[in-house]
Formats: structure tokens, sequence, C-alpha cells
């Protein structure tokens, strides 16, 4: 059984991760086209942390100065953390004490004291402690450390931090451009509420568009891509798909233009915007049944070296039946019904337009653009 890559897909018009340098004013998003709407908008700063609408907040966390291990005399053991919401006390050892031994120490204390982790507690690689109040952001967030042995193991100077607002928060604004020297509004861009202090941030955006403006299908509503299964598998047609798509594919794809096989494909598209919307019509009727005889000529060749099941195999084409429209003598509707060898008929419909082609939902709903 034969089987391809499915390529068609409806598009979502999903902008994913576009990015977007940050405006003059340090305030504005601009993104390549208008924003559709509030739904899925997601920005993310330095390719790695979503910015929610609330903007960027940290959370409280204090740094000692001191590297391990710390020389706590007799009788300066006493350390208290505190934060807006809780505190914690604890009696150190003395003498010189490692990093480890006090993250132990507090740890158990707070988990007794407290019985939710309130406080982290950590060191980084030159054994200095960080104490971090991990449940609350900004200015909300606080945290201090007072005792006699808080001087001993890094904090005389620093004793206490706030949260602090890293990105502020965003929304939306009406966004226009100009089309036909007039002003006409088409969606949306981002604007914080105050600049974006944070030095030389990068920003990607996902946002909707609306169809006319979608930059992954061009306006046409179908995405030509491969697409996987949550396993990583290519998605496959087979069968009476697999008919549909290899037909779709032939009539669309202009004679000449694979280099390996020159032979493959039709003129159909050098037909369009020629005088005479009779002599087009007849002309790409004319194309798509010599095309689509050569394939079924091709498929009989095919089946002597692999399997050519029953339902992806050409056995006639029924009709072909090419309209033109009567306020754009530019653009023709291809309606085509081919039969496999299993006597299922296969519906095709392709809009001929300049500057190009699409086809429409045939059988299954398979589309292909």
């Amino acid at each position: 059984m034969s089987q391809d890559f499915q390529i068609a897909f409806p598009c979502p018009h999903f902008i994913r991760e576009e990015q977007v340098n940050l405006g003059s004013d340090r305030r504005t998003l601009l993104t390549r086209q208008a924003i559709g709407g509030a739904a899925a908008l997601r920005i993310l700063i330095n390719d790695s942390i979503e910015v929610p609408p609330v903007g960027l907040l940290s959370s409280a966390t204090l740094k000692g100065s001191y590297n391990e291990p710390f020389l706590i005399p007799i009788n300066e053991q006493t350390l208290t953390i505190t934060t807006q919401s809780s505190a914690v006390s604890v009696t150190t050892p003395s003498g010189h004490v490692y990093a480890q031994t006090l993250i132990t120490l507090l740890t158990t204390a707070i988990a007794a004291q407290l019985g939710d982790p309130l406080i982290s507690v950590s060191k980084d690689t030159k054994g200095r402690l960080i104490l971090k109040e991990p449940n609350a952001f900004g200015s909300s967030s606080r945290i201090s450390v007072s005792g006699s042995a808080a001087s001993h193991i890094g904090f005389g100077l620093q004793s206490g931090a706030t949260g602090k607002q890293i990105i502020p928060p965003w929304g939306v604004f009406s966004r226009k451009v100009q089309e036909n020297t007039l002003n006409v509004e088409t969606g949306y861009g981002i604007i914080f509420d105050s600049s974006v202090q944070k030095s030389n941030p990068y920003f990607k955006v996902d946002y909707f568009v609306p169809q006319n403006r979608c930059l992954r299908c061009q306006g046409i509503g179908i995405e030509n891509v491969y697409r996987f299964d949550a396993q990583g598998n290519s998605l496959m047609v087979s069968n009476e798909n697999l008919l549909y798509q290899a037909c779709v594919k032939l009539l669309l794809t202009r004679l000449g233009s694979n280099k390996f096989h020159r032979w493959y494909g039709t003129t159909l598209l050098d037909k369009i915007g020629a005088k005479g919307v009779g002599v087009v019509a007849n002309g790409i009727k004319f194309e798509i049944t010599r095309a689509l005889d050569d394939f079924k000529n091709t498929q009989i060749q095919q089946a002597r070296f692999q399997e050519v099941t029953t339902k992806e195999r050409l056995v006639s084409v029924d009709s072909v039946t090419v309209t033109g429209n009567p306020n754009d003598p530019t653009t023709f509707l291809a309606a085509v019904v081919v039969r496999n060898a299993s006597n299922e008929p296969v519906v095709i419909s392709i809009v001929f337009s300049v500057p190009g082609a699409i086809a429409l939902a045939g059988t299954n709903q398979l589309t292909l653009g």
C-alpha cells in the first residue's frame, strides 16, 4: 500500500513565537500583522519566560555576602528569617559552619514551625546562602534576616529585600494602518503600562490574525506543511485520500518545474488570464483530462513494482466541469469527479485565479492549496 505525507491542513491563522522589537517609546510591541484578538495572546521575553498580563514580578530574594565556612561565635547563634506572612527562628551551631548544615537546620525548622515551604533556602557554587520567599511576587513579597548570627553568615549589610517588577503589566490597543491614504482599524497591538526598564530585552509573541492577513497561509485558508502526531510520527494519507491528494498535487504543479521529472504537472496555471473566457475554460478542461489520464497510466506502471490498493488507484475520470466567474474573467472553478478501482467517486474542486490556485474541500473534507 502506498502512502504520502499529508501536506494540506486548515490553517489555524495562529502565528507562533514571532520575534517583535520593543518600540522606541519602550512601551509598544507591533507584530507584523495586527493581532486579531486577545484569545491565546502570549508574550515571551528572552526566549524563555512568559510575561502574563499582570507583568513579570520577582520574589524577594536575599543572597549572603560570605563564602562558606562561616565563623559563628559562641553566644551569637540566634537567627530569624521573616517574610510578610511568617517567621522562623533557629539556634545555629558555633565555630566553623558550612552552608549545607545551615540549609538542613533551616529547612527542618521551616517544616516544623510553619508546616509549608514558605521560605526557600539554598546556596550558590561558592557556598553563599540564598534565601527566597517563593509564594508572593513584587512589592507584596518581602524577606529579612535578623539575630546575632545574621552578620556572621553574610547578612550584615543586606538584611532585607522586596520583590521587584521586572516587566510592567500589558494590554492591547486598537491598531490602525494606512490603506489607500485612509487610516483603517485592522486589529490590535500590545502596549505596556509603563516603560520597560530591563536593558535590551527581546520578545516573541503568539497571536491570532484574520484569515486575509495570515502569514502562514497567505490568506488562502490552507497550510501546506508537514505535521506530526503525539509520538512524533509524520501524518500520512493513503487509499482514497492518497488518490485525492495525488490528483490535486498533479493539477497544481506547473509542468516542468520538477527538474527530475519534467513530465510531471500541467500548464493550467499558465492559462489563467488569457483572453477568451470560453477558450480558457476549454483549455483547462482538456489539460485536466490529459493530466489525469497520464496519471492513470503511471499508476498502471507503478503497480508492476509495488502494491497499489483499489482505493488509491484511478480507473476513470467521470466528469470535468469548468465554469468561469461572471464578475471576474480571470477566475475559474474546475469541478472534477474521478473514480477509483473500488468504484468510489472522489470529488476534486479547484479555483484557478490570478495569481494562483486553491483546492477546495473535497472527498473526506481533504483540502490542498
